[in-house]
């Protein structure tokens, strides 16, 4: 209803009967009233008279309401079919569930025909592969380290741009039917504030050159800020690939890991994509090295072999930095031996730093109608979780811890699990089924080291499939809680779907001050009742921007253990922490219409299997099934892992589906029948 049809409720004071006037004149009395008489029977007169008024009033402030209330849900009755629902992206068959568990169950000799290893260069009808511009690239810097003629006052760097790491296609391709109603018009900003309902959304469209080098379907749109009120799923996804496409900054650097491997190369932006470029420079390099009169013309390439090549080089071998390229092998110990930290790495003096008060957001998430689909634990630049399946979301968080674990332990950062990811690994060394983040701590000083080293750094993981923005916030400087807005310090971010780790530091610093809310309060309460600490100590205690609070010796030393089959690190103390976090884990097996149930050792939704059943043996669904097949052997001897210490050597692979590769093996299945 518009402020100007709300009906107005005149109180008593603008009334212009007297007998509700403040002051009243002789000469405006009635001739029947009691100052004039006094008479009993004109005083209940008067009586009535005012409670008459006063229920006009009341039923006067319920017809308001009522109309309040009728045109809210006018309003809300007509949200769904305007903008909630709001379908713009083209349709493609998703992989669901059900179809990952028919595609692991293709013989090894069917799997082999379709040469999964390798990267198929683009053709329209192909899927995405997000390996093709990473092997390119570690081709190239192979050939830039080995080459001859090498200038070393040329600083070597990576012509980067989004759209050649990110699926772009998926992202912004329009469906026919949107095409056909809006006449075969690009999507502009006019048409997707009205059709969104986004009246106050701050966006420009693109001049007729820079659309010259994009698929004419692309929308013209550019945006160049995060916008926080709700949109529906396509429009966050349009929106932050809009982003991507024209004003978001390019990485500082790329990191190529392999296990203890590192390659270590800067970028310059470039204003389109460089994949055709890329391939023919590499087609260049293959036929010339062949030395036929008709050499073969080269139609893939092979990530892991290319980086075999790379890593094996003598430069790479040797650590050498050439012009800005820097190859580095970690030669941190992994051989199961707990990590000790010294009580400086946590210490923070926040006096020598300029203080941000209240300082605005920093990350920003992609908050959407979809109530099926969390907004809150996606990046608003990455977002892609249109039928995401439950196999397709695990994938994506085993993915991205494994490529956090390995590259902290190649750079050399002291790093821990923590909150829900912790309680994960506690129970079975996995991600909680129902997570959608995950969460690992570090020292101060570790988060500085992050942020001066390796701030805006894409992180390519070769023995995997994805790539990572690691991102930290500005405002890290700040230890204290402030408006609550900037808890996080920095994330790791899938930009396959936006999924990403929360990266937090605990430190110490002279000034920290007490929580400030009640959850908080009691859980330091239950610190000082489990350390035996004096509360006076309060000043010994570390925390992060989110009000927990730990003890040293909790801290330290580290454990080494197996996380979703990677080596990782636990605190000292596990049990003491999570009692006091969540303080009936260990006798609490429900959660979140999840049951743990013991004889498959995981965490199953209660609609797929019976709830009443702890212990798993009738659950038959497929998916489940199929988890058990991969994990069984890894979480049976999670409980004995716990006992000791877990090394590199103990590391496991193949306990998820690789998702990425879903698409890929359905179109080659296609193409080779």
């Amino acid at each position: 209803m518009r402020r100007s049809e709300i009906i107005p409720v005149l109180g008593p004071s603008k009334l212009a009967s007297p007998l509700f006037s403040s002051e009243t004149s002789a000469s405006s009395l009635s001739p029947y009233s009691p100052a004039t008489f006094g008479s009993p029977i004109d005083e209940i007169a008067i009586k009535f008279r005012h409670s008459k008024s006063r229920l006009n009033r009341k039923l006067s402030r319920l017809l308001c309401a009522a109309c309040l209330l009728a045109s809210t849900l006018w309003i809300l009755a007509r949200s769904p079919a305007q903008y909630t629902n709001w379908t713009y992206l083209h349709s493609r068959l998703p992989l669901g569930d059900y179809d990952y568990v028919r595609l692991e169950s293709l013989l090894p000799d069917l799997k082999e025909k379709l040469h999964l290893e390798r990267s198929s260069f683009p053709s329209p009808d192909h899927p995405f592969d997000p390996r093709l511009v990473a092997a390119l690239w570690l081709s190239k810097l192979h050939a830039h380290f080995e080459s001859k003629s090498l200038d070393l006052g040329q600083p070597f760097a990576i012509p980067f741009h989004w759209r050649d790491w990110v699926d772009m296609d998926d992202r912004l391709r329009p469906a026919q039917s949107w095409m056909v109603a809006n006449r075969g018009r690009n999507l502009d900003c006019k048409t997707f504030k009205s059709q969104n309902s986004l009246s106050q959304l701050s966006c420009v469209d693109a001049d007729e050159p820079q659309m010259l080098s994009l698929p004419s379907y692309y929308p013209s749109m550019r945006v160049a800020a995060p916008y926080v009120p709700k949109m529906a799923v396509d429009a966050r996804i349009v929106y932050g690939a809009s982003y991507l496409l024209d004003a978001a900054p390019p990485p500082e650097k790329v990191v190529f890991i392999q296990k203890h491997n590192a390659a270590i190369v800067r970028t310059e932006p470039h204003p389109r994509s460089t994949l055709g470029q890329l391939i023919t420079e590499y087609t260049i390099r293959k036929m010339t090295g062949q030395g036929l009169v008709q050499p073969d013309v080269p139609s893939e390439i092979n990530m892991k072999a290319e980086a075999r090549r790379l890593f094996s080089s003598a430069h790479c071998r040797a650590g050498i930095m050439q012009s800005r390229a820097l190859c580095v092998r970690t030669e941190h110990p992994d051989d199961g031996t707990p990590v000790p930290i010294s009580e400086e790495e946590f210490y923070w003096d926040t006096a020598k730093d300029k203080i941000h008060e209240n300082p605005p957001k920093y990350f920003y998430e992609a908050d959407n109608y979809n109530s099926k689909i969390n907004g809150a634990h996606f990046d608003w630049r990455f977002f892609n979780a249109r039928n995401l399946s439950s196999i397709e979301r695990k994938a994506a968080l085993h993915k991205l811890v494994t490529t956090w674990l390995r590259f902290s332990n190649i750079v050399g950062l002291h790093t821990w699990l923590a909150h829900g990811t912790l309680l994960g690994y506690q129970f079975n060394g996995l991600v909680l089924d129902w997570d959608f983040d995950l969460d690992v701590q570090l020292t101060q000083t570790g988060l500085l080291r992050l942020a001066r080293d390796y701030n805006q750094t894409l992180v390519v993981d070769v023995d995997g499939t994805g790539s990572y923005l690691l991102d930290v916030s500005p405002y890290f400087h700040d230890r204290s809680r402030g408006n609550g807005n900037n808890a996080i310090d920095a994330r790791l971010i899938d930009t396959a779907t936006g999924l990403y780790i929360d990266i937090t530091s605990l430190a110490h610093t002279p000034s920290q001050l007490p929580p400030t809310r009640k959850k908080r309060l009691d859980e330091l309460q239950r610190l000082y009742l489990q350390n035996e600490i004096d509360q006076r100590n309060f000043s010994k205690l570390y925390s992060c921007r989110d009000e927990h609070y730990y003890a040293h010796d909790e801290i330290s030393p580290l454990r080494p253990v197996l996380f979703e089959g990677v080596l990782a690190y636990v605190p000292h103390n596990v049990d003491q922490i999570l009692l006091r976090e969540y303080p009936k884990y260990l006798t609490r097996m429900t959660h979140e219409h999840h049951t743990f149930r013991t004889s498959l050792n995981l965490w199953v939704s209660d609609e797929a299997c019976d709830r009443q059943d702890v212990l798993g043996l009738s659950c038959k669904d497929p998916v489940t099934l199929l988890e058990t097949k991969l994990t069984k052997q890894y979480t049976t001897g999670h409980l004995l892992r716990q006992a000791s210490l877990s090394s590199r050597a103990d590391e496991l692979e193949g306990l998820r589906v690789d998702s990425v590769m879903g698409p890929i093996i359905q179109h080659r299945l296609q193409t080779l029948v």
